[in-house]
C-alpha cells in the first residue's frame, strides 16, 4: 500500500527548490570563488614584480583591470572575495613600506582609499552591466524560441495530430521526454500519448490528481515527490485542457527544465490557448451540427406531414364522394374520381419508397446489383421510357459513336437519370424547349452523363444546397410540387457507385445542366 501526502492548499512549487540542484549551484560557486581569488593573487604578484619600473599608478590601473575582469566573469560573491584579496595584496606589496601590512604616509592612505573606492564602484557597475546584458540576451533568446515554437503551429497542417506537433517541439528543445494526457467529455484519458515505459499507474495517479486539483505535482513538489516525473496541468479560464508530464530522470534534465522554466511556462501557456481554440471550434461544429439536425427534423416533419396529407386528402375526398353521393355522379365521373384516387395512391406509394430508399442511403445499407451494361442500350431504354411517360416534352438523346461497357446497377442508375429528367421536365416552362440527354466516354476510365434543360435555371444559393435532403427550390411561376428527396437520393446512388454529381447554371431563366462522372469499372462491392 502506498500513502501519498496531498497538499490541500494550492501553492506554487518550483523546481528551483530542489536540494540536489542547490548543491550543484553551491559547488559551482565555491569553485568560482577559488578561481577568482587565485587569479587576483597571482595577477597582483605578477604585476608588482613585472611592472615595477612603470610606477605605482600603472601597476594600480593594471591590477584594477584584473579585478574588474574577475567581477565580470565570476559574479558578485567571487568579485567580493577577489577584491578583498586584492586589497590585502595592495597594502602588503604596493604601498610603502613594502612587504608589511602597514601604511606609513598620508599619500599611501589616500592611494589605498582611492583604490578601494574604484574597486567597489567598478565591480558594482560591471556586475549591473553584465546582469542587464544577460537579461537582454535571455529575453532575446526566449523571444526567438517562442517565435519558432509559435511558427511550428502555423507551418504544420491542422489535420495532423496536434499532440505530436507540440510534444516533438518540447522534446527537441528541452532534450527530455514528455507525455500528454488529453481530456474528453470532462474526464482525463487514462492512456498517455505517446506511451512511455516509465509512465505507469503511480504516474497516472499523479496526473489524475493534477487534473482534479488543477495544480502541479510530482518531482520538485510536496505531492508525489518520489516520482521521476513533473506533472503540469494545462489550465486556462479555469478549464483543464490536458495534463503534461515531464520525465526528469537525470540531473541534466532537471537543470535544463529549471534554467528555462520561463520558456517552458510560456510554451505550455501557448499550447493551452491552442487546445482551447481547438475545443471551442469542435464545440461550435457540434452546435452547428445539432442546429442542422434540428432544422432537418423540422423540415422532414413538415415535408412528410404535407406530402402525405395532400394525396390522402384527394384519395379520401374521391372515395367518400363516390360512397356518399354515388347516385349524383354518372359512370364517367365515377371512373374519373377513382382514377384520381389511384393516381394519388401511386404518388403516395412513390413518396414512401423514396423515404425508405433515402434511409437506406443514409445508413449505408443501399445494396447495388452491379452488372456490365452497354452504354447505348442503357440510354435507349431511358429514351423509350421518356417517350412513354413524357409524350408532350421534346427530347434529344446523344448516343456515343462507339458503344462501351459500364459497370453499374442498371435499375438504380436508371432511376437517377429518370429523376434528373423528371426535374428537367418540371422546371422547363415550355414543352417545346428541348431537354438534352447525352452520354460520352471521358478519357479511358470514366464516362460522363449530362441532362441539360432550358428551364428556370438556378440561383447560386440553390446550387450549393440542391442535393441536400428536403431542400426545395423557392416557389416561382413554373413551380410544381416535390418532396425534396429526389436529388438527395440521386447523389446517394451516384456516390455509392464511386461517382460524382454536379449541377451548373448561369442563373435564373438560363437553364441548368446536371453532370455525372462515373468510373467505367466499379470498385464497389
Amino acid at each position: 500500500m502506498q500513502v501519498h501526502i496531498v497538499s490541500i492548499n494550492k501553492k506554487e512549487h518550483k523546481l528551483q527548490e530542489q536540494p540536489r540542484h542547490s548543491k550543484i549551484k553551491t559547488k559551482g560557486l565555491i569553485i568560482d570563488v577559488i578561481k577568482s581569488a587565485l587569479i587576483a593573487a597571482v595577477s597582483g604578484v605578477f604585476i608588482f614584480f613585472s611592472l615595477s619600473i612603470a610606477g605605482l599608478v600603472s601597476q594600480t590601473l593594471c591590477f584594477l583591470m584584473v579585478l574588474a575582469a574577475c567581477a565580470y566573469r565570476y559574479g558578485l560573491i567571487p568579485s567580493i572575495i577577489s577584491s578583498l584579496v586584492g586589497l590585502f595584496l595592495y597594502i602588503y606589496l604596493y604601498l610603502e613600506p613594502n612587504f608589511v601590512f602597514h601604511i606609513s604616509s598620508l599619500a599611501g592612505i589616500i592611494t589605498f582609499a582611492f583604490f578601494m573606492t574604484i574597486v567597489i564602484f567598478s565591480s558594482h557597475v560591471i556586475l549591473r552591466t553584465k546582469r542587464a546584458f544577460t537579461l537582454l540576451k535571455e529575453r532575446e533568446n526566449n523571444i526567438s524560441v517562442l517565435y519558432r515554437f509559435t511558427k511550428i503551429f502555423n507551418e504544420k497542417s491542422l489535420d495532423k495530430d496536434l499532440r505530436s506537433v507540440f510534444l516533438h517541439a518540447l522534446e527537441e528543445y528541452f532534450k527530455c521526454d514528455f507525455v500528454f494526457l488529453s481530456v474528453s467529455d470532462g474526464e482525463l484519458d487514462s492512456a498517455a500519448f505517446p506511451q512511455h515505459s516509465n509512465f505507469n499507474q503511480k504516474e497516472l495517479a499523479a496526473a489524475k490528481w493534477s487534473f482534479k486539483y488543477k495544480d502541479s505535482c510530482g518531482k520538485g513538489t510536496n505531492t508525489f515527490a518520489g516520482l521521476d516525473w513533473a506533472v503540469e496541468p494545462l489550465v486556462i479560464e479555469n478549464r483543464v485542457l490536458g495534463v503534461i508530464a515531464i520525465y526528469l530522470s537525470s540531473e541534466t534534465a532537471v537543470e535544463r527544465i529549471t534554467t528555462d522554466s520561463v520558456i517552458l511556462s510560456s510554451m505550455l501557456s501557448h499550447i493551452s490557448h491552442i487546445l482551447l481554440k481547438r475545443n471551442l471550434e469542435k464545440e461550435e461544429k457540434k452546435s452547428l451540427l445539432l442546429d442542422e439536425q434540428r432544422r432537418l427534423q423540422k423540415s422532414m416533419l413538415s415535408s412528410v406531414s404535407h406530402d402525405l396529407k395532400t394525396p390522402l386528402a384527394s384519395i379520401m375526398g374521391a372515395l367518400s364522394s363516390i360512397k356518399s353521393y354515388k347516385d349524383s355522379f354518372n359512370p364517367e365521373q365515377q371512373v374519373e374520381m377513382l382514377d384520381l384516387a389511384l393516381t394519388e395512391s401511386k404518388r403516395l406509394d412513390s413518396y414512401i419508397d423514396n423515404i425508405i430508399q433515402m434511409l437506406k442511403v443514409d445508413s449505408g445499407k443501399l445494396s447495388l446489383n452491379i452488372q456490365n451494361v452497354n452504354s447505348n442500350f442503357f440510354l435507349t431504354e431511358i429514351q423509350e421510357t421518356c417517350a412513354r411517360v413524357y409524350n408532350k416534352q421534346k427530347f434529344r438523346f446523344i448516343m456515343p459513336k462507339e458503344p462501351f461497357e459500364i459497370e453499374l446497377d442498371p435499375v438504380l442508375f436508371q432511376q437517377v437519370i429518370l429523376n434528373l429528367i423528371d426535374n428537367a421536365v418540371k422546371f422547363t416552362c415550355d414543352f417545346e424547349k428541348e431537354i438534352i440527354i447525352s452520354l460520352k466516354r471521358k478519357k479511358a476510365a470514366f464516362c460522363l452523363f449530362e441532362v441539360q434543360n432550358k428551364g428556370i435555371g438556378l440561383r447560386e444559393s440553390d446550387m450549393e444546397k440542391i442535393f441536400t435532403i428536403f431542400h426545395r427550390i423557392e416557389k416561382r411561376d413554373s413551380y410544381t410540387h416535390g418532396n425534396g428527396l429526389g436529388l438527395a437520393i440521386c447523389k446517394g446512388i451516384v456516390t455509392a457507385h464511386n461517382g460524382k454529381i454536379r449541377v451548373y447554371s448561369d442563373g435564373e431563366g438560363k437553364g441548368s445542366v446536371f453532370k455525372i462522372t462515373l468510373p467505367l469499372k466499379s470498385s464497389t462491392n
